[in-house]
């Protein structure tokens, strides 16, 4: 016998009737009766029902048949709303851009995974070290206030990183990171990276995100790499737009490549791009997944600039899909990628924006 105490939720005890881990036939141990009953109370407790509580659980055995009659009455309680955000610990970063980030709207029905999601974000935003979101469960059920608790990051941070790789030896990197660069408020980062191989330095700018989530964004690097039997030296500038979400990000950028090799005798090659970058994310938790896939494309058309200018068309797509394999072996991860270039002389155009096979 199933109850919610409300009629207006049939739907709702249906799906949990459909989801219950005891149905009739299966063998009744009290250890499966206790998994099935937290089972069911924290889906309904995590997602419309804060309060959700059981009024009544109850298992008869009868030995003579061998069977069990299971009477399980739960008291749903109100559907809960959010309400507005209490926010503690903010000091550099204003209440603005904890909103912007967390992206929990006063009137919402209640959900811990949209809190669990926003608590995420704004902690790979960089800004934060810790945070905590919760709901206050004090006032009317139409609007619970959402306690968020912060602990801001260092206005500046430092990493050195030293390692080794087996094809380039002894590596070293330096990454130096100002969360809110004085006059500009944006974050700038600079890295710098040392082997055998690749010598690289490389700056980027990067603005809070504005009231639809865009970010503006300004970077630059140079490269000096050993690829086989050459070498290549090449610069990068790029500038543009882009919008992280929890399933999908956008970007929107010009670029300006340069590049000269020993391949084809040092000659410098230029050109100047605008691309747009999707990316699509369909897996079952994150950051950390265990199932699901995502995909990504990249399309850009270009000219290559110089006494030779020729127009070309750039496309790349990427696939990741993720399978688990058991709850001892973890999960397998596949990756695939193509891509391409559609030019009428290719040699014209600088080898970082190629695709380099072997």
């Amino acid at each position: 016998m199933w109850a919610i105490c409300r009629a207006a939720f049939e739907s709702v005890r249906d799906k949990l009737r459909k989801s219950w881990w005891l149905p009739a036939g299966r063998p009744f141990t009290q250890e499966a009766w206790n998994q099935a009953k937290n089972q069911l109370l924290r889906t309904v407790s995590t997602q419309d029902f804060a309060q959700a509580r059981w009024q009544e659980t109850r298992a008869d055995i009868d030995p003579e048949r061998h069977s069990a009659t299971l009477v399980l009455v739960l008291d749903s309680g109100p559907q809960i709303f959010l309400g507005a955000l209490d926010i503690e610990g903010t000091e550099h970063y204003d209440a603005q851009m904890v909103q912007r980030l967390a992206r929990l709207r006063a009137g919402q029905t209640y959900k811990q995974s949209d809190l669990l999601e926003a608590q995420q974000r704004l902690i790979s935003s960089g800004y934060y070290d810790s945070v905590l979101i919760a709901l206050a469960e004090t006032g009317s059920p139409e609007a619970w206030p959402v306690k968020v608790q912060l602990r801001e990051a260092a206005r500046q941070k430092f990493v050195l990183g030293v390692g080794v790789k087996s094809d380039s030896g002894m590596h070293l990197s330096a990454e130096h990171v100002h969360h809110r660069v004085p006059g500009l408020n944006w974050r700038a980062s600079t890295k710098l990276e040392l082997d055998q191989k690749l010598q690289s330095l490389g700056a980027e700018l990067l603005a809070p995100p504005n009231a639809n989530l865009w970010r503006w964004n300004l970077s630059a690097k140079a490269t000096h790499e050993v690829l086989s039997t050459y070498e290549t030296h090449s610069q990068r500038w790029r500038a543009g737009q882009a919008k992280l979400g929890d399933t999908i990000d956008r970007n929107i950028y010009a670029q300006y490549d340069s590049a000269s090799s020993t391949l084809v005798g040092d000659d410098l090659k230029e050109s100047a791009s605008a691309n747009f970058a999707w990316t699509w994310r369909g897996f079952d938790s994150l950051p950390f997944p265990s199932r699901g896939w995502g995909f990504g494309v990249e399309l850009g058309a270009g000219m290559t600039l110089g006494s030779t200018q020729v127009p070309y068309a750039r496309w790349l797509g990427k696939t990741l899909v993720m399978m688990p394999l058991s709850s001892t072996w973890g999960r397998i991860a596949l990756r695939g990628q193509a891509g391409g270039i559609g030019t009428q002389d290719a040699s014209a155009i600088p080898n970082t924006q190629l695709f380099i096979a072997g």
